[in-house]
């Protein structure tokens, strides 16, 4: 029989462009407080375009084409940055979908200088992001517009993930990383390893060979370690670094399914609660309404394609005292109800 692992994502963007858009970034001027020349908010902005460039995932809209605008509105950015509509009105004529605007603020010469910069969402008007830096002074600065442009546009590019399902061969040998083509056989242990790269909510489940669903992440038993929404860029383990899942004796076409949200999904998470708790407690009629429930939620997210990163290598705790390595593929660019699939064989 074959043992399949479906591997489901799901997320949602913050703001009003779609996964599958590149979103058009425009910077205004920043506002100049205290002892700076005021032109220096003008040099600020081009500063930062250039830094958002050199990150990538956005396309920026060229400071020319943007004074330009500003000119033909007969605007001042302070107008606009007050005034919903004129953000909107300006995003809709420049082609972008978001504008950062901010202040740099040094309160007397000599002092350090604070760049506080926004994201807002040009449809919708509202704040997406906010970051700041600080440095000795405005030449300080040259080393921060990096780092101050990764953390604006980190709540702008998609959510991205590494996700394993590792085993080892009758609990002996190397670490390896299911994939086509895989075979397991019974009592194989395996874990679940996964990382995202934003703050998210992070839902595994396994569907055996007879439809019964199963919560892997968060495992109900587990809560006080297995919690969401999982922090950016840490590695977790399911079930846990000293302790394995098992395949059973029963054979046949069963699935992992992986859920990463940026937001809380809490219907998903009450109905797999109320599943848990109707079997624990023997009733065997709800739990079978529960399970199609659940059942019919998993299936209904489409086929699609993702992009695969470079591989990268992952130091896996196994039992107590043993680490292994092990080679993992890191997956990007996803579009909205993305799904990615590996087979194996289970005999």
């Amino acid at each position: 029989m074959k043992y399949f692992v479906w591997l489901f994502l799901w997320f949602s963007l913050p703001f009003s462009v779609s996964a599958a858009d590149v979103a058009r970034v425009a910077v205004i001027d920043f506002k100049v407080i205290g002892s700076l020349d005021t032109a220096v908010g003008a040099v600020a902005a081009e500063q930062l375009l250039n830094a958002l460039h050199q990150v990538g995932g956005v396309e920026v809209v060229e400071r020319r084409l943007l004074t330009s605008v500003i000119e033909e509105q007969e605007l001042q950015n302070s107008e606009f940055i007050r005034d919903d509509s004129k953000v909107s009105e300006l995003g809709q004529n420049l082609g972008a979908t978001l504008l950062v605007s901010g202040s740099i603020l040094q309160l007397s010469a000599g002092e350090p200088v604070t760049v506080n910069a926004r994201v807002i969402d040009v449809q919708g008007g509202r704040v997406i992001n906010t970051a700041s830096v600080t440095a000795g002074g405005y030449a300080a600065l040259e080393a921060e517009w990096s780092n101050l442009a990764k953390r604006l546009l980190s709540e702008i590019q998609p959510l991205s993930f590494q996700f394993d399902v590792l085993y080892r061969a009758n609990g002996l040998g190397h670490l390896k990383s299911i994939s086509d083509l895989s075979v397991l056989t019974s009592k194989d242990p395996y874990k679940i390893a996964f990382q995202v790269s934003k703050r998210a909510w992070v839902y595994v489940f396994q569907v055996d060979g007879k439809g019964d669903v199963f919560s892997l992440y968060p495992m109900q038993s587990n809560n006080k370690h297995q919690k969401n929404p999982v922090a950016a860029n840490k590695q977790v383990l399911s079930p846990s670094s000293s302790i394995s899942f098992y395949l059973d004796e029963t054979v046949g076409r069963e699935s992992v399914i992986f859920i990463a949200s940026e937001h809380r999904n809490p219907d998903l998470e009450q109905l797999s609660r109320e599943l848990s708790q109707s079997r624990s407690r023997g009733l065997k009629v709800q739990a079978k309404q529960q399970n199609t429930q659940l059942q019919q939620i998993l299936e209904s997210r489409g086929l699609a394609g993702v992009v695969e990163d470079k591989p990268v290598v992952m130091n896996v705790p196994w039992t107590k005292g043993e680490t292994l390595s092990v080679l993992q593929k890191r997956l990007k660019g996803l579009c909205q109800g993305c799904t990615y699939r590996v087979e194996f064989q289970h005999q």
